[in-house]
């Protein structure tokens, strides 16, 4: 509001009626020559300076403060892009997380197939080896000789038992090497 005696903006009174005066003219209307009026005009100019004071005080804080608002802004977007950078990394060891576990539980699954099929293949592995040895016959308890004819020992040992056998109804006679006495 402006003072109606000396058109200033300042902190306006109301005095002497309805005349709005600030403090430097109402101290010189309410006596114009004491000298307390003077004093009081000053005082009001020093209140008006020190208020003024403070206010540009604040407006240099206050445009400190919005000067550092571009820095603020650029740390947060620096903030937002590091965020993002870790949301993708987050989401593809993720992705690659459940890739790994699909793998993983195939992997099984082939690993009981194979399992199943290995014991299948033992089983039939001792079933052709058992088949293959059933002409086979071992004769444990002769002594060796050197330079012994082993088809000859085993015609001597079916003979001894009452059978007849002839060379060749000997398909393969060969000597065990043991510490113990030899098989045939």
């Amino acid at each position: 509001m402006k003072c109606d005696n000396c058109g200033q903006t300042r902190s306006i009174r109301l005095c002497q009626g309805d005349l709005h005066l600030c403090r430097k003219c109402e101290a010189k209307c309410s006596s114009s020559s004491s000298p307390k009026s003077e004093d009081k005009a000053k005082m009001a100019d020093n209140e008006d300076q020190g208020q003024l004071t403070q206010i540009q005080s604040t407006l240099a804080l206050l445009s400190e403060k919005i000067d550092k608002i571009p820095n603020v802004e650029k740390k947060l977007c620096e903030l937002q892009t590091s965020v993002e950078y870790l949301s993708n990394f987050f989401d593809a060891y993720q992705k690659k997380m459940e890739e790994i576990q699909n793998e993983n539980k195939h992997l099984k699954e082939q690993l009981v197939v194979v399992s199943d099929n290995l014991g299948t293949t033992q089983r039939q592995l001792q079933e052709l080896q058992q088949y293959s040895r059933r002409n086979n016959l071992e004769i444990h308890g002769i002594h060796e000789h050197p330079d012994e004819d082993t088809d000859t020992i085993v015609m001597k040992v079916a003979e001894a038992s009452g059978d007849h056998i002839t060379s060749t109804s000997v398909i393969e006679s060969s000597p065990e090497h043991t510490t113990n006495p030899r098989q045939l």
